[in-house]
């Protein structure tokens, strides 16, 4: 049984009461929410920067895990850098379209495609990434200058798994 975690909104915005989640692809503890709802979920990242890209009327929600929001937001602090969010959850249509894996953890919400402002190189954006302990997948689009971050499960101690596309 997966567990709905409502998010407490740092900003003025009140928090919308979650959609009940069932049948869900993805981890125990997920955050769903609205498409159309935005607030801020940590100090540097709003909920807007989640959404999936795609303009189909059919994809009405946000899917979000709490670890990689927190990751996140702890790789935003250790850079001391903005981090943009080019990809953050996806509905099965739109990871179709951009030819995403069909086990994608953008699917679950648990993955985000990243740019960190100041012109971050790769080794040292993944190697500041690898030191967060939730993030379990490091992937890198060449001449694109975004990297891929999910928290997918690993055990402690273990390396995150790290690919280049």
């Amino acid at each position: 049984m997966r567990e709905i975690i409502p998010l407490t909104p740092t900003g003025p915005a009140p928090m919308p009461a979650p959609i009940p989640a069932s049948n869900l692809p993805g981890p125990e503890t997920v955050w769903l929410y609205p498409k159309l709802d935005d607030f801020q979920i940590t100090a540097n990242f709003a909920l807007r920067e989640f959404h999936c890209r795609c303009r189909k009327k059919s994809c009405h929600f946000t899917l979000v895990h709490p670890k990689l929001v927190e990751s996140l937001q702890t790789l935003r602090d250790r850079l001391a850098r903005p981090l943009f969010l080019t990809s953050g959850f996806r509905c099965r249509i739109y990871n179709r379209i951009v030819g995403g894996s069909l086990r994608s953890y953008h699917t679950r919400g648990m993955a985000a495609d990243v740019l960190c402002a100041g012109g971050e190189d790769w080794e040292e954006l993944a190697g500041a990434a690898a030191d967060v302990p939730a993030i379990g997948g490091i992937g890198r689009y060449p001449g694109r200058g975004v990297i891929h971050l999910d928290v997918r499960p690993r055990e402690r101690g273990e390396l995150p798994i790290a690919w280049s596309a």
